[in-house]
């Protein structure tokens, strides 16, 4: 079946760049990761291969199918899948142009209507961070409506709602709206349906913006008894974090965030721009927060931007729900500082370092997971 899907997949970019104004570009991802502690060992990895077709159908409509290969991923149906695949209506029949600027995306991509959208070019650093991994980084199926109005904007979505899993900090897991699942990538499923929403202020005179987020869904039941082996949902998930059956069944999302881009200067180093992001999570029982800035620096001599991050996430438990044997429960804490340089029009050479730092409760050693790689990325 996933063959089938990306053969179609295939099929329908091939048709849209014979048929309309299509653009095909293609992204490639190489990474060196350098040991940092005895044991470790230096890796070259072709990291990520994207296709990336764009066009517009007419004045009508636009479109976007992305197509990411991971060699090294070892199972066939987790290397190769439909990142994105979307078409956004400008006009629509017996309307016209829709009113306020606005936008209706249908398909599958990334959600418009809930705090930062980390794309590539957008979250700065390579990798996403753990705050954006807990809060935002995942595609979303379903239908988003933007409007504007400078400098108001506003956007509604209505999407499949996540299954509740683990990302990684460095092998650390910690929960996440849906865990790292290549082999069902997009497989999302809910009691209903998720709802986000986004509204805020743009500046005037440049792209500066200020906003706030909300997302409403119920968490999955599969409806088996909570002491069933086979119960698979996100009651059965969140008791490995809260070590009960939840009382309350909603998830709910609420986020602020602003970012300030500043001008250019005739200065051999200056500040190019400060963003932060602060979430607030209610899943059943569970209160967590996540907390995020970032800023940047353009350094003109060495064609370089330097961007640092600071993320952290706390869950609200009490000590007696922590374990040093359950990393769901632990505070974290990272802290990447990204430098970019740029070698010509659509070829830069990154180097990252991430430095993880974990609360491990009960006088638990925390591990030495800190990363550090050279990437280089070419669009072609």
């Amino acid at each position: 079946m996933k063959g089938k899907t990306i053969l179609m997949v295939l099929l329908f970019v091939l048709a849209a760049m014979l048929t309309a104004e299509a653009k095909l570009t293609n992204v490639a991802l190489f990474r060196f990761y350098v040991p940092l502690k005895e044991g470790d060992i230096s890796q070259f990895r072709a990291e990520r291969l994207i296709t990336m077709a764009t066009g517009e159908l007419k004045d009508v409509a636009n479109f976007n199918v992305s197509i990411y290969f991971h060699p090294w991923v070892p199972v066939m149906p987790g290397q190769i899948y439909v990142e994105s695949v979307y078409f956004t209506l400008k006009k629509l029949p017996g309307i016209g142009k829709l009113p306020l600027n606005g936008s209706i995306l249908i398909g599958q991509g990334r959600n418009r209507n809930f705090g930062v959208m980390p794309s590539y070019s957008n979250r700065k650093t390579s990798e996403y961070g753990i705050v954006s991994d807990m809060f935002t980084h995942d595609r979303i199926q379903g239908i988003q409506l933007n409007l504007s109005q400078k400098p108001i904007f506003f956007g509604i979505s209505l999407h499949n709602g996540y299954k509740l899993g683990a990302r990684s900090m460095g092998g650390v897991k910690f929960l996440a709206d849906r865990g790292l699942d290549l082999v069902n990538h997009a497989n999302d499923v809910d009691n209903g349906k998720e709802i986000s929403v986004r509204a805020g202020i743009k500046c005037p005179k440049g792209p500066s913006d200020a906003a706030i987020s909300f997302s409403y869904a119920k968490l999955y039941d599969d409806g088996k008894p909570i002491d069933d082996p086979k119960k698979n949902d996100d009651i059965s998930f969140l008791k490995g974090i809260i070590g009960k059956e939840t009382e309350k069944r909603d998830k709910i999302r609420i986020g602020f965030d602003s970012t300030a881009v500043f001008k250019k200067r005739d200065l051999p180093a200056y500040p190019s721009m400060l963003r932060c992001e602060a979430y607030y999570g209610m899943t059943g029982d569970l209160n967590h927060i996540g907390l995020c800035g970032l800023l940047g620096v353009k350094v003109k001599p060495l064609k370089l931007d330097l961007y640092t991050r600071v993320g952290r996430i706390q869950l609200d438990l009490e000590d007696n729900q922590r374990s040093p044997k359950n990393s769901l429960t632990w505070n974290l804490t990272q802290i990447c500082v990204s430098g970019v340089f740029a070698i010509q029009k659509g070829i830069t050479l990154r180097v990252e370092y991430e430095k993880n730092i974990e609360d491990v409760p009960g006088g638990g050693e925390a591990p030495d997971n800190d990363r550090l790689f050279f990437e280089t990325l070419m669009a072609f």
